[in-house]
């Protein structure tokens, strides 16, 4: 297996593994509040805590990454997420539950954002843009997967036997990390001492590209109506259109399945087509199912198997547009490309969590305000999609 495939296995493990372990547990929220004698507002508090600590330590762990070196910090990173979930499951107190929750956060931070960072050093162009949608797939599938792992876990032992299995399956991905993960960069004039004030300097420098900041912004919008789609379904289906709970995944695994033939397409055009024509052409998929919905999604007829037909085309343009926007990113980062990751992660997260909550306050409107939402937020990244355009015809022939 060559050192690119290598490499391809062991960011995809890690992300998979870090977004898995964020939310495995979630079906066993109901045992937290029992065991710990808390309301479920406070039991979803280490969830969104640990998102938090996630996304924030990102943006230390990618610098840091720029200037020691990738492999040392992802294996800092990784075992301290891992030393998280052991003491998730040794927690006698919610308290301590908490705070090991923040641990395993603060160590995960470093998977998605210096992993991007190595498929950069590896790869670029269009490889890199096919690399990154193949993880992002990984992204956006494990919020569905991890509670229907962590439910089966759950089934036949406690709370805890979650957090057990999560860090003995951590473990050997250390192992393997420690074995096979290669050096990907090398910092200029070699390793220094960590100087925090140098590598978040990497920030400034970032926000001078216009460039990269747009492709930020494209790929953080996404997330704004994503998030706001997949955190409010279940009330649009179950609550107002009366479908049965155990059929929610039904319709959510067709979802996924749309998007992962857009990765297949994604993965055979991006060669002919080129990454920054597609995100233009996934944008504009995205905002037919917007406009559809927002004027259908009012009409008696309207079922979720109507809206996952409706949000099809969204599906495909999700898959053109996201791994696209990120590699692009990521190529206008250059030498910043842990900050620039670190960047991303952080953006997406923030911005997607305010989708969440903006699309909370009109769901008692129907599945029409989702519409609205899509369609608003796909016609600002249509106008930063053509700023960017302007942008690249003035420097070279897009």
């Amino acid at each position: 297996m060559s050192i690119s495939s290598i490499l391809m296995v062991l960011v995809g493990l890690s992300i998979g593994f870090v977004e898995m372990g964020s939310d495995i547990y979630a079906p066993c929220l109901p045992q937290i509040c029992s065991v710990f004698d808390c309301t479920p507002a406070m039991a979803s508090l280490t969830m969104a805590l640990n998102l938090a600590a996630i996304a924030v330590s990102g943006l230390f762990w990618g610098p840091l990454s720029d200037q020691h070196g990738r492999r040392r910090i992802i294996l800092i990173g990784m075992v301290i997420f891992t030393a998280g979930l052991g003491f998730c499951y040794i927690s006698q107190t919610f308290s301590q539950l908490i705070a090991a929750r923040l641990l395993q956060g603060i160590g995960g931070g470093v998977a998605g954002v210096v992993g991007m960072a190595m498929l950069k050093d590896i790869f670029s162009g269009t490889q890199l843009a096919k690399m990154i949608s193949r993880i992002s797939f990984i992204i956006c599938i494990s919020p569905g997967v991890a509670p229907l792992i962590g439910g089966i876990i759950a089934q036949y032992s406690h709370w805890r036997g979650v957090f057990l299995a999560s860090g003995v399956v951590t473990i050997g991905l250390i192992a393997l990390l420690w074995r096979y993960l290669p050096e990907t960069h090398q910092p200029i004039g070699g390793r220094v001492k960590v100087n925090l004030s140098v590598s978040l300097s990497a920030y400034a420098v970032l926000f001078t590209s216009p460039l990269y900041i747009g492709f930020l912004a494209i790929h953080a919008l996404t997330f704004f109506w994503l998030w706001a789609e997949l955190a409010n379904l279940p009330y649009f289906y179950i609550v107002q259109m009366g479908i049965k709970t155990a059929a929610f995944g039904y319709y959510t695994i067709a979802g996924v399945g749309i998007y992962l033939l857009g990765v297949i397409l994604n993965q055979y055009v991006v060669d002919r087509i080129k990454p920054f024509p597609l995100i233009g052409y996934g944008i504009v998929l995205q905002a037919i199912s917007g406009v559809v919905l927002m004027a259908l999604g009012q009409q008696e007829w309207m079922s979720p198997f109507w809206v996952v037909v409706i949000l099809a085309p969204s599906g495909i343009g999700l898959a053109l547009s996201l791994g696209n926007a990120y590699a692009l990113a990521l190529e206008e980062a250059k030498n910043h490309a842990g900050a620039g990751s670190a960047l991303i992660l952080f953006m997406e997260v923030t911005i997607g969590a305010l989708g969440m909550y903006v699309l909370s306050l009109f769901v008692d409107r129907g599945i029409v305000s989702l519409g609205v939402l899509m369609t608003l937020t796909l016609l600002t990244m249509l106008l930063v999609y053509l700023w960017l355009k302007a942008l690249k015809s003035k420097k070279r022939p897009i």
